[in-house]
């Protein structure tokens, strides 16, 4: 049985970033599993007195999903924008429930021109799926389900580098830091660790980063079973090294690099850069071996579910 977290920022938060030049940028509009992990363990060994042997134990199999605003996760392809470039994204009721029955092609198909039907854009604009974009469910009563895309607000704030022996700034050592005002989320976690407070990302000192984290809920994740169509709520990865945790039939969605501290077992440390299904995308499922194993490096959060309003009501 794992759990619901509901994760509420205090301050704006820096995480994931990228650099060009001087200007440090982030890249994602969700929190990665990994930042979010890494944030949650480092409070619970704070608050366990730097216990080194207890913290071992707790993180081996502890994990956590990615974070995501309230009412907010990635489109998968049967949830499509309404037209190419617009921010507006609808879902037919079951989306993803019957999918087995159907030739998938012919499925995606018939969806794309029931929403454009019942869209009213203008002639010749055509629903256009966008999968992996954040999208936040804002009508769950009327059908098809209404979404928009969801994106954080942005602040920019220099940081400068001091000299030691001169106590002034370091020539060249200019850094500009975006930082995002992020409003409550949520994520599933595999239990609770009784913590109330952590920090994320950085520039901890510099007033950013703190959140308050509370357990909402129990939740019971759907695994599927072979055979069945399942959903990407994180990057999924099929093979790693000698080993292989599921075998799929097909998938529809797109591929990312996965490039984060893989801190897991005998491999503690390495940064791997690895291919993987990136969140939003949807898999039919051959052969299961083993969901579990990667969880703690944020990948293979494979759910079953029948469309994304019906589990994100779940989760909130």
């Amino acid at each position: 049985m794992a759990i619901i977290l509901r994760i509420t920022p205090k301050e704006p938060i820096s995480f994931y970033t990228r650099a060009i030049k001087t200007y440090y940028f982030t890249t994602k509009d969700y929190i990665p599993a990994t930042t979010i992990r890494g944030a949650l363990l480092e409070a619970y060994l704070r608050k366990n007195n730097n216990n080194i042997n207890d913290f071992y134990k707790k993180s081996l199999n502890f994990y956590v999903s990615p974070a995501f605003p309230l009412n907010s996760a990635p489109a998968h392809p049967f949830l499509p924008a309404i037209t190419r470039k617009s921010e507006k994204f609808m879902e037919e009721p079951n989306s993803l429930q019957n999918l087995s029955k159907n030739n998938v092609s012919k499925y995606l198909e018939k969806t794309l021109n029931d929403i454009k039907e019942k869209s009213e854009t203008e002639e010749g604009q055509y629903p256009k799926p966008k999968i992996g974009t954040i999208v936040k469910l804002i009508d769950h009563e009327s059908t098809p389900y209404r979404y928009v895309s969801n994106k954080f607000s942005s602040i920019i704030n220099m940081h400068v580098a001091i000299n030691k022996f001169h106590g002034s700034s370091e020539a060249g050592m200019l850094f500009a830091y975006e930082y995002k005002e992020v409003g409550d989320l949520w994520a599933i976690a595999s239990e609770d660790l009784e913590i109330d407070e952590a920090y994320i990302g950085k520039s901890r000192y510099k007033g950013a980063g703190k959140v308050e984290i509370k357990k909402i809920k129990d939740y019971k994740i759907q695994n599927p079973t072979e055979g069945e169509w399942a959903y990407c709520l994180s990057p999924c990865l099929d093979k790693f090294l000698d080993k292989t945790y599921f075998e799929y039939d097909n998938a529809l969605g797109k591929e990312e690099l996965y490039n984060a501290w893989f801190t897991y077992k005998d491999i503690m440390g390495r940064k791997p850069l690895l291919k993987v299904l990136s969140p939003g995308s949807i898999v039919k499922m051959k052969k299961i071996n083993d969901l579990d194993e990667l969880k703690p490096a944020g990948l293979n959060f494979i759910i079953k579910i029948k469309d994304l309003r019906s589990f994100l009501m779940e989760v909130q």
